[in-house]
């Protein structure tokens, strides 16, 4: 999932050679912990850099509360934030707080998309595919490419 940023077609317009990406868990929550090592390890191990011009940062920031998202988004130029699994922080507040600044909201829970994430992961059969919420996707500035789209299911 996180390598569909690389069909953004508004991403070379950015203002910055660097595109950062937070990944918000809990620190006292193990399946959060647990999902921000696992995306971590996956980083790690492979060269995630899809454009010459263009480099990625990986943040990974512990939250406790959703007074920290504010916070972590005004200290930081974001462009995208993956959400590991979170307990006691409304998500669909998550959702809108990011949509207001513009940030592209990414998980692996494919649950979130009910709660207005835009960019989510199902199992179809025994195969993961990247779920899209077309309408909350747009409002965040990001414009997937035709190409990219016809790959993933679109919700609205």
């Amino acid at each position: 999932m996180i390598k569909s940023i690389q069909y953004d077609k508004n991403l070379q317009s950015r203002n910055s050679n660097v595109i950062q990406i937070a990944i918000l868990y809990q620190e006292n929550f193990r399946s959060s912990l647990n999902t921000k090592s696992a995306v971590m390890e996956y980083i790690n191990s492979k060269r995630l850099n899809f454009t010459s011009n263009l480099n990625i940062k990986f943040l990974p920031i512990a939250i406790r509360k959703l007074d920290d998202l504010e916070r972590i988004i005004n200290g930081n130029d974001l462009y995208a934030v993956y959400i590991c699994p979170l307990r006691s922080i409304n998500i669909t507040e998550i959702a809108v707080i990011l949509r207001n600044h513009k940030i592209l909201a990414l998980s692996g829970v494919s649950d979130y998309i009910k709660s207005d994430i835009p960019n989510t992961v199902d199992i179809m059969g025994d195969n993961p595919k990247i779920v899209i919420n077309l309408k909350y996707l747009k409002v965040s500035g990001i414009e997937f490419s035709v190409k990219f789209l016809k790959l993933v299911k679109i919700i609205q």
